[in-house]
């Protein structure tokens, strides 16, 4: 099994279906917590890193880091973010 097929398996079959995969807010319980979650879900997973520790993660991410023991917390669905929204 090619690291490809696992990351497919994990977070969406394609590039098409991560664009269109409903994106979640999650955060980790500390920061230890984080990079270890971000560990796991780099390379596996497309999201993004917030402000104040929010990170936006597919869906079918979450059974990924359930399944991996790594503890998380679900803030609810994510609103569409505009691509410049961190600049000013």
């Amino acid at each position: 099994m090619t690291a490809e097929h696992v990351r497919d398996m994990l977070c969406g079959a394609t590039n098409e279906t991560a664009r269109s995969s409903t994106m979640v807010t999650i955060v980790f319980p500390d920061r230890d917590t984080e990079r270890r979650g971000l560990g796991f879900l780099l390379g596996r997973c497309s999201g993004r890193v917030r402000k104040l520790g929010e990170h936006l993660v597919p869906k079918t991410a979450l059974a990924a880091l359930a399944d991996a023991g790594i503890p998380f917390h679900i803030k609810g669905k994510a609103a569409e973010v505009a691509p410049c929204e961190g600049l000013r």
